[in-house]
């Protein structure tokens, strides 16, 4: 799955109900600069627990998970833990550094 800056608009759901093989598939960031303030494009990093990650937000991917056990994966290009892209799974996943292209 590829999600690039034209697709996703950085302001909402990029793709919807994707099923990801682990090990197979990878999700690509590659393509969206991470933070725009520096020159240059800025790679983005996955955070396996968010729920202790006391540092910038900017650039950073991690997953929730709902209550069904469906993920959600969310991307933040500012300072806040608030995401400005989500990408929503179809199914049950628990993702690592190694399901994307960052």
């Amino acid at each position: 799955m590829v999600c690039s800056a034209e697709t996703a608009g950085i302001t909402a759901v990029c793709c919807d109900s994707h099923d990801v093989d682990s090990g197979q598939d990878e999700i690509d960031l590659s393509a969206i600069d991470a933070n725009r303030a520096p020159e240059g494009d800025q790679a983005f990093v996955f955070i396996a627990d968010p729920a202790h990650y006391t540092g910038d937000w900017t650039g950073v991917v991690w997953q929730t998970t709902a209550a069904n056990c469906i993920a959600t994966l969310n991307v933040s290009i500012d300072g806040d833990n608030a995401a400005e892209m989500q990408i929503y799974m179809s199914h049950p996943y628990q993702f690592t550094a190694g399901d994307f292209i960052l």
